[in-house]
């Protein structure tokens, strides 16, 4: 193989290994969007229970009922607490891999307050379960 022939096999290979790279990082961020929109639905149903809860907390009516469909619910809202907090440790990881701040990927930033918004409804509806269950 002659030097030209070396130094365009090398180069296609650096180009190569950089687009691939480039399509995982592409790959991670859509994860993120994908984890983002479902925990933003979460977040939006999860309203609706808080106050169904205050309302039976008042009413003192149909609390079992309550208690049992908001059980589950509560675990779903920790899987996306949980899942939101994994996809941002890979993001911040591949971010300061790449020699980004994390304040130039605004998915990520979305993520640390949509998972903070999460949780905080979590604990909320802990609370009223814990009420309505004494």
């Amino acid at each position: 193989m002659n030097l030209r022939e070396q130094i365009e096999k090398e180069i296609t290979e650096k180009v190569m290994t950089k687009l691939a790279s480039e399509r995982v990082e592409l790959g991670t961020i859509d994860s993120l969007n994908k984890n983002l929109k479902k925990a933003i639905d979460t977040l939006k149903l999860s309203k609706f229970e808080v106050d169904e809860g205050k309302s039976r907390i008042q009413e003192k009516k149909n609390i079992a009922n309550y208690i049992n469909t908001t059980e589950p619910k509560l675990k779903t809202i920790n899987k996306f607490v949980v899942d939101l907090g994994s996809s941002e440790l890979v993001v911040s990881k591949m971010v300061k891999d790449l020699g980004l701040s994390e304040g130039q990927i605004p998915e990520l930033k979305q993520a640390k307050q949509l998972r903070q918004d999460l949780k905080n409804r979590e604990d909320e509806l802990r609370s009223i379960v814990k009420q309505l269950k004494s």
